[in-house]
């Protein structure tokens, strides 16, 4: 019987549990929500199908099995399927503590590129935009180490930057170094 549980919908358990509640009004009753006639249809079949309800004419009607299973009285095994599922205290510590130090080192890394004069570290797309503005420019890589942002979201803000510099008469330029890397700056 469980096992027949885990495979209805949220919508379906909600129908049986309202239905299980005036086992003698057919479960269409309680699917006001649902206006379309086929979506209706296809609830009610996919209850038939699995043994909690049962045809009688045109209407359906909740089982016994069914009342059984959704009555409010049975409704907290769930909680202990999540239990099982929790992580061990030590990973869920560990991963705590993985991301304390992903958060500590962009944090130093926003402090070492403060801007002059600034009270607040620089983030996001300024920290891009005077990286590229330096005599040597930035790499791609060194955006990436810079924001902890991954590769894609980086190559997106260049972007936007190129768009907003557009306005200005600015460009980003892209050039290899003698190492064959693209260095990124703006002129």
């Amino acid at each position: 019987m469980e096992t027949l549980m885990k495979a209805l919908t949220n919508a379906q358990r909600k129908i049986l549990t309202a239905a299980s509640e005036q086992p003698k009004l057919p479960i269409e009753e309680h699917m006001g929500r649902y206006k379309s006639p086929a979506v209706r249809r296809q609830i009610a079949y996919s209850l038939l199908n699995s043994g909690y309800v049962s045809e009688d004419g045109d209407y359906h009607y909740i089982t016994e099995e069914g009342v059984a299973a959704f009555s409010a009285k049975k409704a907290k095994p769930a909680k202990a399927e999540k239990k099982g599922k929790q992580k061990p205290a030590n990973e869920a510590k560990a991963m705590k503590a993985a991301v304390k130090g992903k958060k500590a080192s962009k944090k130093a890394m926003a402090a070492d590129t403060k801007a002059k004069g600034a009270d607040k570290p620089v983030k996001g797309r300024q920290l891009l935009i005077d990286m590229m503005s330096r005599k040597e420019g930035a790499t791609g890589q060194q955006m990436v180490d810079a924001t902890g942002w991954q590769k894609g979201a980086v190559f997106g803000t260049i972007s936007k930057i190129r768009k907003l510099l557009a306005t200005s008469n600015q460009v980003i330029t892209s050039d290899k170094d003698d190492s064959g890397k693209l260095v990124y700056k703006i002129a």
